[in-house]
């Protein structure tokens, strides 16, 4: 039996011209960053929840002090998409964001979003104004 090899102009074909990458739905992220692999996992159960097999999202962290919390949605084709956020948190945003998006059946277009508030916190010093019912009942030798 004879065996049959691609012809090279084939050979060099595919080489230069690789098959389609999106044969299925991937995530293409840092594993080392904790937010944006959090990000990553919401997108990837959002691709399996709605069936979509020919996306490819990849978000990225690039440094940018003039707008902290900050993210863009970048739609590159119809295959692709993009986002870039100014630190690591602002990534996963925007990673949920697109999550959100492909569970609504939203479509996904070029968007960029900054935070509205520059610092965030949790204020856990705050006192305790109204006294309990029960303690009163109790400083005061009461039944409950």
């Amino acid at each position: 039996m004879k065996k049959i090899t691609p012809a090279p102009w084939l050979r060099l074909f595919l080489i230069n011209n690789p098959l389609p990458r999106f044969l299925a739905a991937s995530v293409v992220y840092d594993t080392q960053i904790r937010p944006v692999s959090f990000a990553a996992k919401e997108l990837q159960a959002a691709l399996t929840q709605v069936g979509r097999s020919d996306l490819k999202i990849t978000p990225t962290v690039a440094a940018a002090a003039t707008a902290p919390e900050a993210f863009q949605i970048q739609a590159i084709g119809p295959n692709e998409i993009k986002v870039t956020g100014s630190n690591t948190n602002s990534t996963m945003y925007g990673g949920i964001e697109i999550a959100e998006y492909l569970k609504l059946g939203v479509p996904i277009v070029d968007d960029s979003r900054s935070s509205r508030i520059v610092e965030h916190g949790i204020k856990s010093n705050i006192p305790f104004r109204f006294p309990c019912p029960l303690l009163l009942r109790q400083r005061h030798g009461l039944p409950r």
